[in-house]
């Protein structure tokens, strides 16, 4: 059914989070490079009224969806994507997702759509409905940080020293033992959530968080500790949110009235590994091809969905040893089928 370009706009207004409460910053004062950077690009939109975010006021639960790319080798890059979710009204993914899987043939077995399932024609046919329906019903925002990964830590001295005595602090302060380069991507993965968390959360809310099986959740005692350190990064922002529970869940699901929950995973699965798999090609020949439905969904980053807000900043190490970071912005080549986009200027409240 198409809907006038009125209730569409209207509708997609409604959706964006107009008082935006920026910059974000930590209770004790203390600099904090990945908000340091965050908050200087955003505020940077904001300004210019260009800044979309999702509205969360009105739900009562606000879901968070993470996945991680860059752990091969041969990566050159670590992707780290969070989608935020109105936990509360999903009724329409859920019943679009159920036609998906059952016209796909997705359903019986369940069959996860992941980036590492690209290769498997039923995944690959289902593509473009499921983005489709990401991009118009579900009010959420997706969000992807690319980093260099010659930048080893942002918690210090770009050193893999820096890492072992980040290891030993998170130890000391009771969140349990850690790897290095573990305790790193535990750092970087909260500090994004809280960031997010208090950009777009409001007090009494709850939180639910799921994230896919990994080193940082490889067991029920680091996903204890893990969970803890959030806790932590989100108590630590200036004038915190006070959230009536926050829960987490490591993939699967096992109870079946929940799998569609694995199917918003899937977007930062599949974004995550896009990403990735893009800026690693790219930094080795410029000539390389990207795969095709890695392609399809760049494209579909290109442009603010109805209700699926849409953010990727990249980070990167100069030849100076210094970091920066910029804003990731690609073009549709050719524009999709029933995808509703949505991008209007506002007023700003900063």
């Amino acid at each position: 059914m198409d809907f006038p370009k009125r209730e569409i706009d209207e509708f997609g207004n409604s959706l964006i989070l107009k008082k935006i409460a920026l910059p974000v910053e930590l209770s004790t004062g203390n600099a904090i490079p990945i908000f340091d950077l965050l908050n200087a690009l955003l505020i940077g939109q904001h300004y210019k009224q260009r800044l979309l975010l999702p509205n969360f006021h009105n739900c009562e639960t606000v879901a968070i969806f993470s996945d991680y790319g860059g752990e091969a080798s041969d990566s050159k890059y670590y992707t780290y994507t969070f989608t935020f979710v109105d936990s509360d009204h999903l009724h329409a993914f859920e019943d679009g997702m159920r036609t998906i899987r059952k016209q796909h043939k997705l359903d019986v077995p369940f069959k996860e759509i992941s980036f590492k399932s690209l290769h498997y024609s039923p995944v690959t046919n289902c593509l473009d409905d499921y983005l489709r329906v990401i991009n118009n019903v579900v009010n959420g925002l997706v969000f992807t940080l690319v980093v260099d990964k010659r930048i080893f830590s942002f918690t210090g001295s770009n050193s893999k020293k820096t890492l072992n005595e980040l290891a030993t602090a998170l130890n000391t302060q009771g969140f349990g033992t850690w790897k290095p380069e573990i305790a790193e991507k535990l750092s970087r993965v909260s500090q994004i959530i809280a960031y997010w968390c208090r950009l777009l959360t409001s007090d009494n809310q709850k939180l639910f968080w799921m994230t896919d099986a990994d080193s940082i959740v490889a067991n029920e005692e680091k996903a204890s500790h893990c969970m803890h350190f959030i806790h932590a990064w989100i108590r630590s922002c200036k004038g915190h949110k006070q959230y009536q529970t926050v829960g987490y869940s490591v993939k699967p699901f096992e109870k079946d009235d929940q799998l569609f929950f694995t199917d918003l995973l899937s977007l930062s699965d599949l974004i995550a590994g896009s990403l990735e798999h893009y800026f690693t090609k790219k930094s080795k020949d410029t000539n390389s091809s990207i795969k095709k439905d890695a392609d399809k969904i760049l494209c579909w980053l290109a442009n603010q969905g109805i209700a699926m807000k849409k953010m990727a900043i990249k980070i990167d190490l100069s030849e100076k040893n210094e970091i920066s970071g910029s804003f990731l912005e690609f073009e549709e080549k050719e524009p999709s089928e029933h995808l509703a986009y949505f991008d209007t200027p506002y007023d700003i409240t900063l």
